[in-house]
């Protein structure tokens, strides 16, 4: 069943999925814009950009782990926080950040990615926690290394679906 379909089926009112590649850095910031015209926000995804060159600590600049901090970890906390009066309107939503498995497995030269991961990681507790009195659920989806695409569109719309109303602070590993 395509994802449109699904999404409808299960309660989801969004006009499209995001693909994975579709937001990353600081294009994820502007994804609210585009709702200028709905009545309402019911979901907000978050996907954070893709690993960089793995380059060790030693040989790294600190830029760079602020850069990935910045467009990982601010975007997401920007896109939600401008979510959070639209679903407090509605009377809740649904917050999903898609991670990474880097902060299954870390190999050498990743720290950069690990990190901003880990902080977003950290995040979904946090906001879960504090956004849960409005009825916001915040969750985490971590596509492993050989997830396909359609099941992680799969754990997205699970977790925007009312399929999951009393699931919050939770992180779904993907591993197919």
């Amino acid at each position: 069943m395509p994802i449109a379909e699904l999404s409808g089926s299960v309660g989801l009112d969004l006009p499209e999925i995001l693909p994975r590649n579709g937001i990353h850095g600081r294009e994820g910031a502007a994804v609210l814009d585009t709702t200028d015209g709905w009545d309402h926000v019911d979901c907000v995804v978050h996907v954070p950009s893709e690993p960089g060159d793995a380059t060790r600590f030693d040989e790294t600049e600190l830029d760079r782990w602020r850069a990935r901090i910045e467009s990982d970890v601010f975007d997401a906390l920007r896109l939600t926080r401008d979510a959070i009066e639209p679903m407090t309107q509605r009377g809740g939503g649904s917050i999903v950040f898609v991670n990474d498995a880097v902060v299954r497995t870390l190999a050498p030269g990743q720290g950069e990615d690990a990190a901003a991961k880990g902080a977003l990681l950290t995040a979904v507790h946090v906001l879960a926690k504090e956004l849960g009195r409005a009825r916001i659920r915040v969750n985490s989806v971590v596509p492993g290394a050989a997830a396909a695409p359609d099941a992680v569109a799969d754990a997205v719309v699970f977790f925007a679906s009312d399929l999951s109303a009393v699931v919050t602070g939770q992180t779904l590993d993907v591993t197919r």
